[in-house]
């Protein structure tokens, strides 16, 4: 009974957790942020990953969103050879409509991977992952169509 206690309230907290996908060309160059499970799972110590992109460059207000991610693994000494185990950060900023919104996050992920055969080829992952996000809107930089009169766009008209 408690088990099931547990597993429902996990469920119902699972339940309303919401989350925006952000899109890039080379996502496996942001591991962290495709699956928080990713978190450790590579050969070395240390992993550092970065991705950028700019969607409709020609026009003058460009989508320009930024990734950047580390990890670290931990308890390398300590855990059998075929599992890992690793903490990250990662931080994201998403700017849109020439700059008006913006937004800018910062994660932490924790990742465990056990080994499901001798030599490691198939392991069985769990990540989780918390994010910081701060979301701005800068109305001054906005162009609204009661600004729009006879005489083309006038910034002095109230909005």
């Amino acid at each position: 009974m408690k088990k099931f206690l547990i597993i429902t309230g996990i469920v119902a907290l699972a339940s309303g957790v919401r989350g925006q996908s952000y899109h890039f060309s080379q996502f496996y160059s942001a591991p962290i942020l495709v699956n928080p499970a990713n978190t450790g799972n590579f050969p070395g110590d240390v992993r550092v990953s970065s991705n950028f992109r700019t969607q409709w460059a020609g026009d003058n207000s460009p989508i320009v969103t930024t990734a950047l991610g580390g990890e670290y693994r931990l308890l390398r000494d300590k855990l059998p050879e075929t599992s890992k185990f690793g903490a990250g950060v990662t931080f994201l900023n998403d700017m849109s409509l020439g700059r008006a919104v913006q937004m800018n996050g910062l994660g932490a992920s924790l990742g465990y991977h056990i080994g499901l055969d001798a030599e490691g080829n198939h392991s069985l992952g769990a990540g989780v992952q918390g994010t910081f996000t701060n979301r701005r809107i800068d109305i001054s930089r906005l162009a609204f169509e009661s600004q729009f009169g006879s005489g083309g766009f006038d910034p002095s008209l109230p909005i």
